[in-house]
């Protein structure tokens, strides 16, 4: 009788944690907040930021390396070293200051919209749609997390469209 009555305590206990667990997080996705907050960094562009980007590209010698370091310092905490290399492979940082810049305007996210993707063993991945405040850009595409000592990294970023 005494070892069902530690077994229901135990058992009491175990969902107690979980449920404070789930609690604390305020009953969020963490790999989903991260993705949103990332995408929504990566994709904002002001006029500043161009600005500063312009500077830098007038400068000697920038290459891969110093653009991964640049965006690295630009955007701590975002994203992996992977993700990084391949963004600034892909030009993905210069495509998005470009149409900025031929926007003549900043853009500034007015929403990220995350649908879960399956297959993902990983990490966590979305399907993004990205949409700006001028309602006349959007970018969609595909972001892959992975969690690095506690915190969820974008690893893998893949644009479908920027328009």
């Amino acid at each position: 009788m005494k070892k069902g009555w530690i077994a229901a305590l135990v058992a009491v206990v175990v969902v107690a944690i979980v449920a404070a667990v789930f609690l604390l997080n305020g009953g969020k996705d963490p790999a989903k907040d991260a993705a949103q907050n990332a995408l929504t960094k990566l994709f904002s562009c002001t006029q500043q930021s161009m600005d500063e980007f312009d500077e830098f590209l007038a400068g000697e010698n920038v290459d891969d390396a110093a653009l991964v370091e640049y965006f690295g310092q630009k955007y701590p905490d975002l994203m992996t070293q992977k993700g990084l290399e391949q963004a600034v492979s892909n030009r993905l940082f210069t495509r998005v200051y470009q149409a900025s810049k031929d926007a003549g305007a900043d853009f500034v996210v007015k929403s990220v919209t995350l649908s879960d993707r399956a297959g993902e063993t990983e990490g966590r991945q979305y399907n993004f749609e990205v949409a700006m405040q001028d309602e006349s850009h959007s970018v969609t595409g595909v972001v892959l997390l992975v969690e690095e000592q506690g915190k969820w990294l974008v690893d893998v970023l893949t644009v479908d469209s920027l328009k």
